[in-house]
């Protein structure tokens, strides 16, 4: 028989493999970000699509083994988001049936309370005044 106690730490494991497949995934887009920029002359913008990536690395011509080099890293940088979006899915779908298997919702396990309250955070005292944008502040 399992108890809600095993139910809990499955959770959590499978919360935390997440979290940290998004953050390993968070990482390796920075880093091809960065080896673009070297790669690209001008640098490339800010927010960019796995399908941009691969139009500027089929587009780029390197430059000397340092630009190739380049190239090549970004081609396997290219190649790990991908892999790691396989394995979310994956960790997303037995999360959901660890759901399902606990027989009640994430809440009920962990406890009902608010991630605001957990925190600390407080509401705003009724007393003072709600914050106004820029343009409506006194000089």
């Amino acid at each position: 028989m399992v108890r809600a106690e095993d139910h809990a730490a499955v959770l959590k494991i499978w919360a935390k493999r997440h979290r940290d497949l998004s953050r390993a995934r968070n990482q390796v887009v920075c880093r091809l970000h960065a080896v673009l920029c070297d790669l690209v002359p001008g640098g490339v913008s800010k927010r960019i699509t796995a399908g941009q990536a691969t139009w500027i690395l089929d587009q780029a011509e390197p430059r000397g083994a340092a630009g190739m080099a380049r190239w090549m890293l970004a081609e396997q940088f290219l190649a790990h988001p991908r892999r790691i979006d396989v394995q979310r899915r994956d960790v997303l779908k037995k999360l959901a049936a660890a759901v399902q298997a606990s027989g009640t919702t994430v809440t009920e396990i962990f406890g009902g309370r608010s991630r605001r309250r957990r925190c600390g955070a407080r509401r705003r005292p009724r007393h003072l005044p709600l914050p106004q944008p820029r343009s409506l502040r006194r000089l």
